[in-house]
């Protein structure tokens, strides 16, 4: 639906939705959650209404960026060949053996080498799987992997400090060569950077050229932003500048697909500050079971109840029955429930219940449903949350948490053919003018282009894309229109099934956003976030997932035309 001058409606507009019963909300009474007033009416017997944000107009269209060329002198590139190193970890957990790769580089002709922690870390664990602790970890370094010259030798460790993500190894032998540290500070936006290492755990060594897109803090630490392609097994390789000095330690991506992510780098001021450090003073890793872990304080925090069945892992119980998996995951908190199978008994009734789960998130305050699972059939779904640990309060936590709770309660009451109410309570509050202003004070905070009309922001990323935001009961939402649903109206009801799995699926490791269906069955990808707990930096690197995953769902979809009306 769009009004007469095209323009998705306000936020205080309440449509009516009658060929959905995808929103709602059945008023619980849970233990430790005080969430809402109980309503006289019974849900049975009311329309179920939709609650949306003001959106911006479906038009995004992205321009591809200028990367430009450039290439390193041989010596240089010769230098880093013989410092970058493949980095190689068995680790022995209680339940099985396991490990991972990683990338490293030599900063010394003794033998010492950097590193992430996390490539190191005792902690092992999946998006899919509970974290676990290893007995024991063997660490082996690989010299010239994929070459004649190929050695691989035992490392030790010397340091390790998880809250900067940083470790030193030490090898017996000296190394061909080592590397220099720049100072990460004239490492300016637009300079350009080529990231070292091993992606995937590949042994031939791997250079790629991009920029520093930004210094910014994230989570409560410095990071280089860069726009180089970088994967899983880059982590702990080098960011350098032409000289062949390094500026940073690429230690993390965000986003939908490798290619398309935004990269993280620990500046080597950083690095450098640490190593002159008293090693007495590094903190220790994170335990999981212990008193002391973050996730565990701010559970008891909130007062909810909730117990540990296996370490590091947390099940919070509501007296409705819904138990809620809460762990830490790459520096974020997060939320999940199991809802079981995907309900249809043939493709066709699957394909509408996908697109039900879609609609479903465009009511969710905070959380989206995804496809928890690869190759199962039927697919399994579930509830998720995130939000970086850095921003999560005991009263943040616990807003996650009741909502999840209801959420759940709503989803499984819809496969039962009832009719929830309308979420709208589950948003924390009510509409306020002075919201909108804050977000556009923290908006122009960033060096985001954007303008602002009638309570809505548009700002334009350095990708070329055209995104929104405006607030909703004290919440902050970021969005772009990506096109109408693909294969809607397609004759095979297997094409229409492929593609929401699909959708719901991309949701599944996203720790910013979410894909979504509007009521005129139009994809978005959108985040929110409440007003009080959002930043600047934030709000930037929100924008770089969404880019991120919008450009990858075009480069599957193409640019599929919108449903409903466009401005």
């Amino acid at each position: 639906m769009a009004d007469p001058g095209g323009r998705k409606l306000g936020m205080g507009d309440l449509r009516i939705c009658a060929t959905l019963a995808t929103v709602g909300l059945l008023v619980l009474g849970l233990s430790g959650c005080p969430l809402i007033p109980q309503q006289d009416s019974d849900p049975s017997e009311e329309e179920p209404l939709t609650v949306v944000p003001e959106s911006g107009p479906k038009d995004a269209t992205p321009a591809e960026p200028d990367r430009g060329g450039g290439e390193l002198d041989p010596d240089i590139l010769s230098k880093l060949k013989d410092a970058v190193v493949l980095i190689e970890v068995r680790l022995n957990t209680v339940l099985v053996e396991g490990g991972g790769t990683g990338s490293g580089f030599f900063t010394s002709a003794d033998g010492h080498l950097v590193t992430n922690h996390h490539v190191i870390a005792k902690v092992a664990q999946r998006w899919d799987q509970p974290p676990a602790v290893a007995r024991d970890r063997e660490i082996r370094v690989v010299l010239h992997p994929g070459t004649e010259n190929e050695r691989t030798l035992p490392a030790e460790i010397v340091r390790e400090n998880p809250e900067l993500d940083l470790a030193v190894l030490r090898i017996a032998e000296a190394p061909g060569a080592f590397l220099e540290l720049a100072d990460s500070e004239a490492a300016s936006e637009t300079s350009r950077v080529f990231v070292c290492g091993h992606p995937l755990g590949m042994r031939e060594f791997s250079i790629r050229s991009g920029t520093v897109t930004a210094h910014r803090v994230f989570n409560g630490h410095d990071y280089i932003e860069h726009d180089a392609m970088a994967e899983g097994g880059n982590s702990g390789g080098p960011v350098v500048d032409s000289r062949g000095e390094v500026v940073g330690i690429h230690s993390r991506s965000y986003g939908a697909q490798y290619d398309r992510l935004t990269k993280f780098a620990i500046p080597s001021n950083v690095l450098d500050t640490w190593l002159q450090a008293d090693p007495a003073n590094d903190p220790k890793e994170i335990i999981l079971g212990e008193p002391d872990h973050p996730v565990r304080m701010l559970l008891e925090a909130t007062g909810l109840p909730f117990h540990e069945p296996s370490p590091g892992v947390y099940a919070v119980e509501y007296d409705n029955g819904v138990t809620l998996t809460v762990v830490m995951v790459r520096d974020f908190f997060s939320v999940s429930c199991a809802l079981g199978d995907l309900p249809g008994d043939n493709a066709e009734d699957q394909a509408e219940w996908a697109l039900d789960a879609l609609e479903f998130g465009f009511a969710d305050p905070i959380g989206h449903i995804y496809i928890s699972s690869d190759d199962e059939s039927p697919p399994r779904i579930g509830w998720a949350a995130a939000a970086p640990m850095s921003d999560v309060t005991a009263e943040f936590a616990k807003q996650i948490t009741d909502t999840a709770c209801v959420q759940v309660e709503r989803w499984r009451q819809m496969v039962a053919g009832e009719v929830p109410r309308d979420p709208l309570y589950l948003f924390p509050t009510v509409d306020d003018e002075s919201d909108a202003d804050e977000l556009w004070r923290i908006v122009r905070s960033t060096t985001l282009p954007s303008s602002r009309s009638e309570g809505l922001i548009t700002f334009t990323t350095v990708d070329g894309w055209k995104m929104y935001a405006g607030t909703f009961h004290g919440m902050a939402y970021i969005h772009a229109y990506v096109g109408g649903m693909p294969e809607l109206e397609a004759d095979d009801p297997s094409a229409r099934h492929a593609a929401a799995i699909d959708i719901l699926k991309r949701n599944r490791r996203d720790l910013f956003g979410r894909f979504v269906l509007d009521t005129d069955h139009d994809v978005r990808w959108e985040a929110q976030v409440p007003i009080e707990f959002l930043t600047g930096d934030y709000v930037t690197v929100v924008v770089g997932a969404c880019t991120d995953a919008v450009r990858a769902y075009r480069e599957t979809y193409g640019e599929v035309p919108f449903f409903g009306e466009t401005s």
